[in-house]
């Protein structure tokens, strides 16, 4: 079944486009395991590290790397695990329903139906997820547990199915046999019901062990390290003395290391493609003019990799476009998600044939997640939305390079427009606005 999970998976990556499978790839939170083996040694296609190097060439790759990653990603993603804590003297495979799917020499291996369920009262480990497989009677019967590591790095909140392997080695007499499941890890981090996510850098990776007790935190549903960066998931806001808890718990009360909120996280996934297929049609004034406009203007450069023919007309069209459906949409979205409205317009700006800036235009200054829902809409109708077409028909294969980033993170910069200094006074840079 491992097989047939990863051909779905290399099928929906493949309708992807490249800016998106590699936006993908790089927000994957642990890029530890897309880089180094189990032993910690690098592998030989490090699929993060590609990843992000392609991005920063303005998504430019060959054949022969597409469809590595591709495949590298799959692999890494959809693992095949052995079902531990098996006690044979208490389970019997000639009493579980299975189909015989191949047969060579002394080996068996067939198809089984596995239901995993969470046992978050576990008094060994909260984490813990119970593997059943069904008997010829149609009652289910415990086999065993996921691995532990595997357990707190995804954690199960509901209960669900999957298909699977037995492996005999007794010529078909199922006395020697092994269980195994494959689950795209993927798709369980979708499940999981975090809605706001905290960041801490510069933590000891010795407080992995520490994680399984941070997670017993009121409020805190899941928690995970990779490469001294600790990444906390919360169904609420923490309050500032929660944040204090979790460092001292983590990194030491005098460690000198703080907790930042991230941005806010949409656990559905396809809400989020939705979201952002409708903030995608970009837009402003008609004619291709920006409009006069008070208030904090929030820009993001650009640089082509090719010259425009026409840079005037590609401005004009790119600007009608923003005029005709994007703030609405834009302040449709915000109070959706934000319960604010602040927008006020959108325009694009041509320095040169292959440079210019998208300012965003607010009444009042953009919160974190405000800047969160607006950078990731522009930076999706750039690449993939109405901007991007637009320009891709003005000059053909089109490409555009990555925005320039700030620690490592896609940023939208506020400058003033019909402000004074003073006006921003207290005013804070912003976040970081996408996940690595």
């Amino acid at each position: 079944m491992r097989k047939k999970l990863l051909n779905e998976k290399r099928a929906e990556l493949k309708a992807l486009p490249v800016p998106e499978l590699i936006e993908r790839i790089t927000s994957y939170p642990d890029q530890d395991l897309l880089n180094r083996n189990e032993d910690g040694s690098r592998r030989k296609f490090p699929t993060g590290e590609v990843a992000q190097g392609i991005r920063d060439r303005g998504y430019q790759l060959s054949e022969k790397q597409y469809y590595a990653l591709i495949h590298n990603f799959s692999a890494v993603t959809v693992p095949e695990m052995k079902v531990v804590g098996v006690t044979f003297r208490e389970n019997h495979p000639q009493e579980f329903q299975k189909t015989l799917m191949e047969q060579k020499g002394t080996r068996s291996i067939y198809e089984m139906d596995y239901r995993l369920t969470p046992e978050p009262d576990n008094p060994y480990d909260a984490n813990a997820i119970r593997v059943s497989v069904q008997k010829m009677d149609g009652s289910w019967h415990q086999i065993g547990y996921l691995n532990k590591e595997f357990a707190a790095e995804h954690p199960l909140f509901e209960e669900q199915e999957a298909k699977g392997y037995l492996r005999d080695y007794s010529n078909g007499h199922l006395k020697r046999v092994s269980y195994a499941l494959s689950l795209d890890t993927e798709e369980l981090d979708r499940k999981a019901p975090a809605q706001f996510l905290y960041e801490a850098r510069g933590i000891s990776n010795k407080a992995q062990g520490k994680l399984s007790d941070l997670e017993q935190m009121d409020g805190v549903a899941r928690a995970r390290m990779t490469d001294h960066q600790l990444f906390v998931y919360t169904d609420r806001p923490l309050t500032q003395e929660e944040q204090q808890a979790v460092i001292g718990q983590t990194a030491g009360k005098n460690s000198g290391v703080s907790l930042t909120r991230v941005d806010t996280r949409i656990p559905d996934l396809e809400l989020t493609d939705e979201m952002l297929a409708g903030i995608g049609d970009l837009s402003l004034d008609k004619g291709g003019r920006a409009p006069e406009m008070e208030g904090i203007r929030y820009e993001r450069s650009f640089t082509l990799t090719r010259e425009l023919p026409d840079p005037e007309g590609t401005l004009a069209a790119l600007n009608r476009r923003a005029s005709e459906v994007t703030v609405d949409s834009l302040n449709g979205d915000l109070d959706q998600y934000t319960g604010r409205s602040p927008v006020t317009g959108l325009t694009w700006e041509l320095s040169g044939p292959r440079q210019g800036t998208v300012c965003l235009t607010a009444r009042e200054p953009l919160s974190d997640q405000e800047r969160y829902v607006a950078d990731r809409a522009l930076e999706f109708d750039q690449q993939s939305g109405g901007a991007a077409a637009i320009l891709r028909e003005a000059s053909g294969d089109f490409r555009m390079t990555p925005f320039v980033p700030e620690n490592g993170h896609l940023t939208l910069s506020p400058s003033s427009l019909a402000l004074t200094p003073e006006d921003f006074d207290g005013l804070a840079e912003p976040d970081a606005g996408l996940v690595q």
